[in-house]
């Protein structure tokens, strides 16, 4: 008995590929499906560049974040004084304080909602990534946090 074997598989829909009599190889087994790679192409290029911007963000936003983060210890060590004499701790009475470190604590505040909302956007880019690039077939090793690159 002679056994078929398998042709191609369409990298979309994983459907057998009908051989072509001449000409180029199909790559798809349908018009649909190579649409639907060419749209899975550019939704993964897209969002390798939006991905790379959110990076670039991240990283501005968390250097601003280590700005205010220094002007708070430096607005702590202006707020006490500890008196090295006999160790006790005493707070200055001295008002208009109160309005610098509010601004301080509302810059962090929003500063650490962008960041956040940054991080949860270049997560779920990555996440359309992996998908639009399982779709084509092409995919571009992205290393996760905390591991080395290729």
């Amino acid at each position: 008995m002679s056994e078929i074997l398998p042709g191609p598989a369409c990298p979309v829909c994983a459907s057998p590929i009908t051989p072509a009599r001449t000409g180029r190889p199909a790559r798809y087994c349908s018009t649909p499906c190579r649409q639907a790679a060419h749209r899975a192409r550019r939704r993964a290029e897209a969002t390798l560049q939006q991905a790379a911007w959110q990076r670039r963000q991240l990283a501005r936003d968390i250097e601003r974040l280590a700005v205010v983060a220094a002007e708070l210890v430096e607005a702590e060590h202006r707020l006490v004084d500890v008196d090295q004499a006999n160790g006790e701790t005493s707070v200055d009475p001295a008002t208009g304080w109160e309005a610098h470190l509010a601004e301080l604590a509302t810059n962090v505040s929003r500063l650490a909602s962008t960041i956040a909302g940054t991080a949860r956007g270049h997560a779920a880019n990555a996440a359309d990534y992996r998908q639009a690039a399982a779709v084509t077939g092409r995919v571009r090793v992205l290393p996760r946090y905390g591991q080395k690159r290729p």
